[in-house]
């Protein structure tokens, strides 16, 4: 199952009062709902389909997000506007329920869940009431950046473009019957979702043949579960990805650089395990702390 949305805004931005939280009838920020568009690709080995809704979201879009993905507000009440004068929201969606009957049929654990930063797509589902974190999760992001380590960036976008037979094999496909015929909104350009998803396909496709062609023993029946391992192993990484000390070695790094970076929300997998595997060497957070000044301490 490769999945992927489009949202109004991005869940840190989110920060509602109480009074308009109880407005949209949801008591906290990290449950309101953001998507307005869903693609998916279901393939099984005997059947293959493609599938894209969308809703009108509780929030409006944001300009940021409009900026990255083209599409208005106006764009959305266009194409959500009932008869009746109301909005058609995501989860009215036959393709919304259809997903569902599918997720609740076949058993999750047997689900392989693709996606490009696939947790985020968890997350923005989990908001929309569809529990998705029992699948097998398959991260192309954790992909690229295990089997492309030179890639100067791991954007879904650059690695469709670095790749050349991605990019086509995803144009071409777009164009075809099968996709215009469930596209809600043409999806020719990167940021549709049904465009990530095709190229997420591709991308997925590349990985796996990379693999098998490293690997002899694997096969197309343990390939994707090899792949799943890869996704969800982090491995030890030798710079730091962002912040204020990018670029920094890791194991360079003294005991307040490595306070600071702890107080920011680390999300990268690897990332988080090269600088565990830092502090380690270093004798524990506790020996750290007694390495640093009383100015460090306070200062932090």
């Amino acid at each position: 199952l490769i999945l992927d949305t489009e949202t109004s805004n991005l869940p840190d931005n989110i920060n509602l009062s109480e009074e308009e939280l109880s407005n949209i009838g949801v008591k906290d920020n990290n449950d309101v709902p953001l998507a307005y568009q869903l693609s998916y690709l279901f393939d099984n080995g005997q059947k293959r389909f493609f599938a894209d809704c969308i809703g009108k979201p509780i929030l409006p879009i944001s300009i940021a997000s409009s900026e990255i993905t083209h599409v208005t507000n106006k764009d959305i009440e266009e194409l959500t506007l009932k008869e009746d004068g109301s909005y058609l929201k995501l989860t009215e969606n036959k393709e919304f329920k259809d997903l569902v009957n599918l997720v609740e049929t076949v058993n999750n654990e047997e689900i392989y869940l693709v996606g490009h930063n696939v947790k985020y797509d968890i997350e923005i589902m989990r908001r929309e009431g569809l529990d998705l974190s029992k699948c097998k999760a398959i991260d192309t992001l954790q992909l690229a950046r295990y089997l492309d380590k030179e890639s100067e960036a791991y954007r879904l976008t650059y690695l469709t473009y670095a790749k050349e037979e991605i990019l086509e094999a995803t144009r071409e496909m777009v164009k075809l019957d099968q996709l215009k015929n469930v596209a809600k909104i043409q999806p020719l350009s990167a940021h549709n979702s049904l465009f990530d998803v095709v190229a997420t396909n591709y991308l997925l496709t590349h990985y796996r043949d990379r693999l098998l062609e490293m690997n002899k023993d694997l096969t197309l029946e343990n390939v994707y579960e090899e792949l799943h391992k890869i996704a969800t192993t982090p491995f030890l990484i030798e710079e730091v990805p962002f912040g204020g000390s990018k670029g920094k070695i890791i194991n360079e790094l003294n005991a307040s650089e490595i306070f600071w970076i702890y107080k920011m929300d680390i999300n990268e997998i690897n990332f988080k395990y090269s600088l565990d595997k830092r502090i380690e060497a270093l004798g524990g957070m506790e020996n750290l702390v007694k390495q640093m000044s009383n100015y460090d301490i306070e200062k932090l």
